[in-house]
């Protein structure tokens, strides 16, 4: 449902590219993300008659694999031809914007 809605949108204003499905992408890996992360927090053992990751894996694991999730999408997002004009931040910058 949410890439459809991305493509959706995408057609909606303009033109489906490249750009929309690795946003597509990068909403569905931080939903899988947070359904990992959710997993863990509740002790859930079964998601859609499965065993969970936790479950099958331990909780450690899933808890990496989450966080590899949510890297790898990140970087899918900073890959993105718009984010490349984002500044990047540095050490230390989060001391700089709190002041």
């Amino acid at each position: 449902m949410r890439p459809a809605l991305v493509a959706l949108s995408a057609n909606a204003i303009g033109e489906l590219n490249d750009s929309h499905v690795t946003v597509a992408v990068i909403i569905e890996m931080v939903h899988l993300a947070t359904l990992v992360h959710d997993d863990v927090m509740d002790e859930a053992e079964i998601r859609r008659g499965r065993l969970t990751l936790g479950a099958n894996w331990g909780n450690e694991i899933a808890v990496l694999f989450g966080d590899c999730l949510f890297a790898q999408a990140l970087k899918l997002a900073r890959q993105l031809s718009h984010a490349r004009n984002l500044p990047r931040r540095r050490h230390g910058d989060q001391h700089r914007m709190f002041r």
